[in-house]
């Protein structure tokens, strides 16, 4: 039995909340979206249904959808499913069956199981785990595509001034290393050149790039720029560490370096799996912007919130060491 890749096979649910389900997460994720990219539902009976999704679609989108079309926003039905894709991790180009446990208390997480019956737990925060004792086997749906008489084809709506995925990749990419490169040039001139303001312009460019990065946060939608971003973070919170350890001078100064420099990983670290907690919550990106909604300001204060309060607790242990 031939399956296509990126496939969901539906139990129960109706055609008409199956099609609200997958439109509800083909608008929510239309930033992301390719507008070419096509999703079928295929009817085989009243509570047999099929979901195709683009095959471009990469693993961590249709994880999404897959726990999506289990747990919709706002939609009441009760609905086993079963999908199928290639791995892009892990197990890298093993078909695997995607499925639900039933018996995880945590709704986000998404199970793969190869055709090896390797298991494996991904989580929205980016990560995943081999488990060894899932009882779980790869198997075959029950019904089969050819059985649908019709379908019904869904395509995201193209919005105005919409480059592709690669193209919009490409243009964070870009800023970001602009950025990165202001922040570098600033940094050397200030160490070979103006040793007075050593200990003010350091912090500055340190914060300054962690705001920068909190306000331009659809920079860091795009999981090669946000790597970028976090990879040059952990070089800032290294130099930082260097300095403390080189320098000698006022005890403020170094909390100003101490604070500034490991203030941009810490937010990344948790940018990434809060925001992918607010997508599976709200069905959406979460916007720093004004006259935002409600949850999109608890998503802000939450992430600075968090930030701050691991900045205290790291200079309460620095305090503390001999």
């Amino acid at each position: 039995m031939e399956i296509k890749q990126n496939t969901i096979y539906i139990t129960g649910g109706t055609y008409a909340l199956l099609i609200n389900a997958l439109k509800q997460w083909i608008e929510a994720y239309t930033d992301v979206l390719n507008p070419d990219f096509i999703f079928q539902i295929n009817p085989v009976s009243n509570n047999k249904h099929i979901i195709i999704a683009d095959k471009r679609l990469n693993n961590e989108l249709f994880f999404f959808l897959v726990n999506y079309i289990k747990f919709p926003i706002k939609i009441e039905y009760n609905i086993s499913l079963k999908a199928y894709t290639i791995l892009e991790s892990h197990f890298t180009g093993k078909e695997a069956m995607i499925f639900i446990n039933e018996n995880d208390k945590e709704s986000d997480n998404v199970y793969a199981t190869t055709t090896d019956n390797e298991v494996l737990k991904f989580d929205f925060g980016g990560k995943s785990k081999q488990i060894n004792n899932s009882d779980v086997i790869f198997t075959l749906p029950d019904f089969k595509l050819s059985d649908s008489k019709h379908s019904k084809i869904i395509k995201p709506k193209e919005k105005k001034n919409y480059k592709t995925n690669d193209n919009t990749e490409s243009s964070a990419s870009f800023q970001l290393n602009i950025i990165i490169a202001i922040c570098v040039i600033i940094l050397i001139a200030t160490a070979f050149f103006s040793h007075k303001y050593f200990f003010f312009v350091h912090p500055l460019v340190f914060f300054g790039y962690g705001l920068l990065l909190f306000n331009l946060y659809k920079l860091l939608q795009h999981p090669k720029a946000y790597k970028k971003a976090l990879v040059f973070s952990v070089i800032l919170a290294i130099y930082g560490i260097i300095l403390l350890l080189t320098f000698h001078t006022y005890e403020r100064e170094k909390f100003l370096i101490f604070y500034s420099s490991l203030s941009p990983v810490i937010f990344l670290l948790y940018q990434k799996p809060i925001r992918l907690k607010f997508i599976a919550l709200y069905g959406k990106e979460p916007i720093i912007e004004k006259n935002n909604k409600d949850s999109d300001i608890i998503y802000g204060l939450v992430l600075l919130g968090l930030t701050a309060a691991t900045l205290y607790l790291l200079s309460l242990v620095v305090t503390l060491l001999p």
